[in-house]
């Protein structure tokens, strides 16, 4: 993933993991 901003990397995880 493309370390474009932080708090929205987090984001794109979390949603990938559910």
């Amino acid at each position: 993933m493309i370390h474009f901003v932080y708090g929205y990397e987090i984001w794109l995880i979390l949603i990938m993991g559910m």
